[in-house]
């Protein structure tokens, strides 16, 4: 594995978030039943994959030089 990526783009990453946010809503009191946590994910790849993709629509626009040789 030699390519790289940012943690944002990262499935895994989202998921640990989520996990860590609904483990600490669980300790103070907050259930949130498990399909709607798993909908809830999916839902946040799917905008912070959106996100990255605009993100690197507007660096290719911002950006001084050209793509290639």
């Amino acid at each position: 594995m030699t390519e790289t990526k940012n943690a944002s783009k990262s499935v895994t990453v989202i998921a640990g978030v989520g996990t860590v946010i609904f483990s600490i809503a669980g300790l103070l009191g907050v259930h949130v039943a498990d399909e709607l946590q798993a909908e809830i994910l999916q839902n946040v790849t799917m905008v912070a994959t959106a996100i990255g993709g605009l993100i690197a629509i507007w660096g290719r626009i911002k950006a001084t030089t050209k793509i290639g040789d």
